[in-house]
C-alpha cells in the first residue's frame, strides 16, 4: 500500500509518464515536463491561456482571448471563472470526464499549474503554439 502512495505522489507531480484514458496528460503539478511553458506561464498567463481558448475555438484568435483574460483580473475571482471554463471546454474537446469540483479547486489553488495543464493538453510546447484544432 506505501508503493501505491508512493507512485500516486510521483505521478501527481508529473514525474512519470503514465496516463489513463480519459484524464489530463500531464500531472496538475507537471510544471517540470515542460520549463519553458512553465516560465511563460508564471510570467504571462494570459499567452498560455488565449492559445488554449483559440485552439478550442478552432481560430487563431489567440489575442482576443488574452486580452479577455487580461480583462478578467480586474474582478478578484474572474481569472478562476475564466480558467474553470476553459478546463470545461478542454475536458469536452478531449473526452476527460466532467469534474467541476476538481476544476475549481484547481483555479482557486494553483491557477497558474491549472493554465498551464491545459496548455499541454492541447499540445503547447514551450513558446510554440500548436495550430488552431480546426485548421491542423
Amino acid at each position: 500500500e506505501y508503493m501505491g502512495h508512493l507512485l500516486s505522489v510521483y505521478f501527481f507531480f508529473g514525474m512519470g509518464e503514465y496516463q489513463k484514458s480519459g484524464e489530463y496528460q500531464g500531472a496538475l503539478c507537471g510544471c517540470c515536463d515542460d520549463v519553458t511553458l512553465c516560465l511563460l506561464t508564471w510570467c504571462f498567463p494570459c499567452v498560455p491561456y488565449g492559445r488554449t481558448m483559440a485552439h478550442l475555438e478552432g481560430t487563431d484568435e489567440c489575442v482576443k482571448w488574452g486580452a479577455v483574460f487580461c480583462l478578467s483580473t480586474f474582478f478578484a475571482i474572474g481569472p478562476v471563472i475564466m480558467e474553470v471554463w476553459a478546463r470545461t471546454k478542454v475536458r469536452e474537446k478531449y473526452g476527460i470526464p466532467a469534474d467541476m469540483v476538481n476544476d475549481i479547486l484547481s483555479a482557486l489553488c494553483c491557477l497558474v499549474c491549472s493554465i498551464q495543464q491545459n496548455a499541454r493538453q492541447t499540445g503547447q510546447k514551450g513558446c510554440d503554439a500548436p495550430p488552431p484544432a480546426g485548421m491542423k
